[in-house]
């Protein structure tokens, strides 16, 4: 029997609510396992596709492979499928995943089930949002991690965008406390809009299969051959950045290029597969991410060294120091320039 011995919270309760129980705009799907009796366990795979578009379920989906050797053992591996959805009626189960997912496992990892030892089994459902990152929406309280929404849409969730966060929000934090700035307002600028996390939207939709599409069920497949095949080329600096999740204008428009260069013949498959509003909405921050790329790159330097200039025990600029510092740090983390060392200069205001 569970016994509850105290109330949540109207603070708890209210956090739950922010996002009013409304629908996901898209969900990562993944299954896997980390099993034992992988003889050939020495080289990694990031995305990796066998097949075109499949049905699991009532669903059409295009599943992905990501595996790497396991530190329990040399012969260990851990071993995920994951897919994209548009979440509705008829969506594939887990348990259909999964089923599936043992059924083709030998296709993709040339090792048959019956010669594995399964050492655990993993899965997990992750939603995602377009209005990401979430604003804080109560004083005092941050949310962070994948509560703040900061994770890619492609990614499967939020620690790996946390840990390259963490030197921005830890300062940021101290810097608020420092500073009393705790209340909601102020704290949203902790989680500030991101347009190279509103960019990747677009990869999610283009790798999520339709249903009753009218594109090729290879489209996708050829789409990320055509991509990786153009990052190959223009090498590490575009194509160590995307291995990374990490969204940067200068290789992304290197790499938009050259597949329209490479092959113009897939474009109206995109609009397609995408739609033209997605485009159009995506097109808004992509122009953004080139514009903080800019300030990043020629404005920040000029405007950080007037700041630094400024005498300390001007405490009546707290505020605009504040304002400056946390936009500063949302355009050095949106361009890939940013500096985990850099100390936010309200700190020294604060008497």
């Amino acid at each position: 029997m569970l016994t509850i011995r105290q109330k949540p919270t109207l603070s708890v309760l209210k956090f739950v609510q922010i996002r009013s129980g409304r629908k996901p705009d898209g969900v990562c799907l993944v299954v896997g396992s980390c099993a034992r009796g992988f003889k050939d366990n020495s080289t990694s795979d990031v995305i990796y596709s066998s097949s075109s578009v499949k049905k699991v379920g009532d669903s059409e989906v295009q599943l992905f492979w990501e595996a790497f050797p396991a530190g329990s053992g040399p012969l260990d591996r851990t071993t995920y499928m994951f897919t994209y959805i548009d979440p509705q009626a008829g969506s594939p189960k887990l348990e259909e995943l999964l089923e599936h997912c043992t059924t083709i496992l030998a296709d993709s990892t040339g090792v048959t089930l019956d010669n594995l030892e399964i050492q655990r089994v993993i899965y997990g459902i992750f939603p995602t949002y377009r209005d990401s990152p979430l604003p804080a929406a109560f004083n005092r309280i941050l949310q962070f991690g994948d509560a703040s929404g900061i994770q890619s849409p492609v990614s499967f969730g939020g620690f790996g965008s946390l840990t390259r966060h963490l030197g921005r929000l830890s300062t940021g934090v101290y810097e608020a406390v420092r500073g009393d700035f705790v209340d909601s307002y102020s704290l949203s600028l902790l989680n500030p809009y991101m347009p190279n996390l509103s960019a990747s939207w677009l990869f999610q939709r283009a790798m999520s299969a339709k249903q009753q599409s009218d594109v090729s069920p290879d489209f996708i497949n050829e789409l990320l051959y055509v991509n990786f095949q153009c990052m190959q080329k223009l090498s590490d600096p575009v194509l160590r950045p995307f291995l990374q999740d990490v969204i940067k204008f200068g290789p992304l428009a290197k790499t938009l290029g050259l597949v329209m260069l490479n092959k113009p013949q897939i474009i109206p498959s995109i609009f397609k597969q995408v739609g033209i509003p997605v485009l159009v909405d995506w097109s808004g921050h992509f122009f953004m991410l080139g514009y903080y790329t800019l300030l990043s790159t020629f404005a920040d330097p000029v405007i950080r060294s007037s700041f630094e200039k400024c005498d300390s025990s001007l405490v009546g600029l707290v505020w605009i120091f504040w304002r400056f510092h946390s936009f500063q740090a949302e355009i050095q983390n949106n361009s890939g320039s940013r500096n985990d060392n850099c100390r936010l200069v309200s700190a020294t205001l604060v008497k």
